[in-house]
């Protein structure tokens, strides 16, 4: 009956819904695929595919580890990975060449859902974090194919919404076999929800679990040419950066230039499709930039690069002086900070880091991560770190330390899927 009613209303919201679908994925609408399209015609495969589902490309790179594990394990089962996003999927499409097949996750729509299950009849379905698809969990635990949600997490957002109709959620989690959370909170807050608690593991957060990454000199000189940097040039990068935060960074950046006139900084937008507001932002406060995809092999004379590609930003990280990480001085939830701590960097953040409190509270008290509050904070903690070497230094030890610390996550999460490698 929980089920029926959900359906009822996706049905009668679909049309309402599709537009607005289309609309936000208009650069990969893919709808053939993510209507099941292309499973169609392999109703009678015997290669029954071992199935990794990871949303955004932050989730693909997470999942690597546990993937290379799985293979490992059993390298004669084939593997599929599914995303919901176009940058996950590009970042997906990297493994193609190790047997593993990629795919655009389905709409969970029923008809969509049963179409996908007879062509790929998957042995498991491992979702990444905590996506919550009922017709998938349903029709996957009536054909008795096992689901474990693995690295999973319910902000203070989620919870509240979950809590709401906690009648339905009860009814849904009873199809998911294992869930491996990151936090103690995590898992009171699935339970309390309706997870069953002997199902329920805390393995601690993958994203921890990238190892420290040292780059050789040809690597940063690679990536500083490909910005058209000189070698000691000192650079800020404000990586993922939301409506609302620009502003503060172009202010914070004119501010250093009054100290350091040599700095460059590089703008990444979280979202491409923003840019020409970024730029519009650009032209009016006057500084000389230049689009990353467009900068001459005889280097950069200006003063901003504005990050106009995908998949580039981690590596950019690697030659930051000063990092930031946006979405995080505007309420949005924040972003992953261990992507600059691992090259050892000290990550400046917003206070809205609710989507990675518990990373941020573990990086804050490790003296690796840098919480502030506003413009005239970040001001004065990125010239800290411009100017103090000796602080610059031990900030980078400890974001470093605080990352192996926490380390283990794949080991515990790998114990709970190996239950299902059948």
């Amino acid at each position: 009956m929980i089920v029926w009613t959900y359906n009822t209303l996706l049905i009668l919201s679909f049309p309402v819904m599709l537009p607005y679908f289309l609309m936000k994925h208009r650069k990969a609408w893919r709808l053939g695929e993510r209507l099941g399209s292309g499973w169609v015609n392999r109703r009678t495969q015997k290669d029954r595919p071992i199935w990794f589902h990871a949303a955004s490309v932050g989730e693909v790179q997470m999942t690597l580890p546990l993937i290379h594990a799985v293979k490992k394990r059993r390298p004669t089962h084939s593997l599929s990975v599914s995303t919901m996003t176009e940058a996950g999927q590009e970042a997906a499409k990297r493994l193609q060449g190790e047997g593993i097949t990629t795919f655009f996750f389905p709409l969970d729509l029923p008809w969509v859902v049963r179409r996908v299950l007879d062509g790929m009849a998957p042995r498991a379905l491992f979702i990444a974090e905590t996506e919550i698809w009922p017709n998938l969990l349903h029709e996957c635990h009536r054909r008795g194919i096992p689901v474990v949600l693995y690295n999973g997490r319910i902000s203070d957002r989620s919870f509240r919404n979950y809590r709401r109709f906690r009648f339905f959620f009860k009814v849904i989690l009873r199809a998911v076999s294992a869930l491996g959370m990151q936090s103690e909170r995590d898992a009171e807050r699935i339970v309390e929800i309706g997870a069953i608690p002997e199902r329920v593991v805390v393995t601690g957060n993958l994203k921890f679990d990238r190892p420290a990454r040292y780059p050789t000199e040809t690597e940063i000189r690679r990536v500083r040419d490909s910005l058209g940097l000189r070698a000691e040039q000192p650079v800020f990068v404000a990586g993922s950066t939301h409506r609302g935060e620009e502003e503060i960074l172009l202010t914070v950046y004119r501010q250093l230039k009054s100290v350091e006139p040599s700095i460059v900084l590089v703008l990444a937008p979280r979202h491409l499709d923003r840019l020409a507001e970024v730029i519009k932002l650009l032209e009016e406060v006057g500084f000389k930039w230049m689009r990353k995809s467009q900068i001459p092999h005889e280097g950069f004379s200006g003063e901003v690069i504005l990050l106009d590609t995908m998949g580039e930003l981690e590596a950019i990280y690697s030659v930051g002086t000063v990092v930031f990480v946006g979405k995080s001085l505007v309420p949005g939830g924040g972003h992953n900070i261990l992507e600059p701590a691992s090259f050892g960097k000290p990550a400046i953040f917003g206070p809205h880091m609710e989507n990675f409190r518990e990373i941020a509270t573990i990086m804050k008290e490790a003296g690796g991560g840098i919480e502030v509050r506003g413009e005239d904070d970040l001001f004065q903690v990125a010239l800290k770190l411009l100017t103090d070497r000796s602080y610059y230094s031990q900030k980078s030890q400890a974001a470093l330390c605080a990352i192996e610390k926490n380390q283990g996550a794949i080991q515990k999460t790998v114990q709970i899927l190996e239950r299902y490698l059948t």
